[in-house]
């Protein structure tokens, strides 16, 4: 009688790789979220420089 191997995965095995796609996703997302926080820092600084220079009297 031939053993045949096993191909479907076990509970434990499935929740261990939801677990680490959560955490990927999560990590994705959060560094995400940094890198457009960053971005919109950056143009908000350079529109208001720009509306300051515009502002200020020339001498």
């Amino acid at each position: 009688m031939a053993t045949e191997l096993s191909t479907i995965p076990s509970i434990d095995e499935i929740n261990d790789l939801v677990k680490r796609a959560k955490r990927e996703r999560n990590q994705y997302i959060a560094e995400s979220v940094g890198s457009l926080v960053a971005k919109l820092n950056a143009a908000s600084r350079s529109f208001f420089e720009t509306v300051a220079s515009k502002l200020a009297p020339s001498h």
